[in-house]
């Protein structure tokens, strides 16, 4: 596996927007991320007892936990800084934080080909809804190792010195809901409330677990067919709320412009995002990478 090629095909993607772009992607073809997703999976538990820090321990959150409350005992009282929008995947943004505290992330598919998160992941907990009565529950894997570098960057190994240990946080966003006909909002309460009940879970889910910097992505923007906006303005107003106020030190999002969703998604979040007084707009347009 060590000496395999990456081969890498060219894929047209139509961006969305005031006007209709062509766009070419370069990335690795599908057979060869297989093969590096075979071998990361086959080496995560090496990878996992050989790095400090490291384990394939996890928990299955079964349902909603309860409101935080400021007289828990791990109540850390942080200020907020600005959050902050980066084109990043959650991996390569974690990455740079530089921050004494545990950093947790968001699951997005890439993590699984990066690191030992698919290992943590047991099946026994699977299948679970979701949308609707029990759907509401999400894994909490702490010591996660990644040991790759982005999609953007071949997934290729990074040196051990290199390696480093994430919180992650799987909380899988309800599937195609139904949309106003402008696209822009959802069109079924019950739906809208399944989103919030799940965006609530993964921030109580990181503060409980001791997770003082939260890198979140865009909640079901993808694939998914979320509309931006709902769910921009509805992380704002959760993140917003008195519950979370001094639980987190640093909130960024990870909005990849990758694909034929995600040069929009990073173009319209921000803008959702203006009159929160702690948000900072930032975006590099080169990828990041963990090397």
């Amino acid at each position: 596996m060590h000496g395999l090629m990456p081969v890498r095909v060219k894929r047209s993607c139509m961006w969305l927007g005031n006007r209709t772009v062509q766009h070419t992607l370069d990335i690795l073809d599908l057979a060869t991320r297989r093969k590096i997703c075979e071998d990361t999976i086959l080496r995560s538990a090496n990878v996992a007892a050989s790095t400090p820090g490291g384990s394939l321990s996890s928990t299955f959150i079964s349902g909603q936990l309860p409101p935080l409350s400021k007289e828990h005992i791990a109540f850390p009282d942080f200020s907020l800084r600005p959050i902050q929008i980066h084109d990043s995947d959650a991996f390569a943004l974690a990455r740079t934080l530089a921050c004494t505290g545990k950093v947790g992330v968001t699951q997005e598919e890439a993590l699984c080909y990066s690191s030992t998160l698919f290992a943590t992941l047991n099946p026994d907990w699977y299948p679970w809804p979701n949308t609707g009565l029990g759907s509401c529950a999400g894994i909490f894997s702490p010591d996660v190792v990644v040991f790759r570098d982005t999609l953007d960057n071949d997934l290729a190994e990074l040196p051990v010195t290199r390696r480093h240990v994430l919180a992650v946080i799987t909380v899988a966003a309800p599937c195609l809901p139904n949309l106003t006909s402008d696209g822009q909002e959802f069109a079924d309460a019950l739906q809208l409330q399944d989103l919030v009940e799940k965006i609530l879970l993964v921030l109580r889910m990181a503060a409980l677990n001791g997770v003082t910097s939260l890198v979140l992505g865009a909640m079901g923007c993808g694939a998914y067919g979320y509309p931006p906006k709902a769910v921009a303005e509805t992380m704002k107003r959760l993140l917003t709320t008195e519950e979370f106020d001094g639980w987190f030190e640093n909130v960024l999002f990870a909005v990849h412009a990758a694909g034929p969703t995600g040069k929009p998604n990073l173009r319209r979040i921000p803008t959702f995002f203006w009159g929160c007084a702690t948000l900072r707009y930032v975006i590099s347009f080169a990828s990041l990478s963990l090397t």
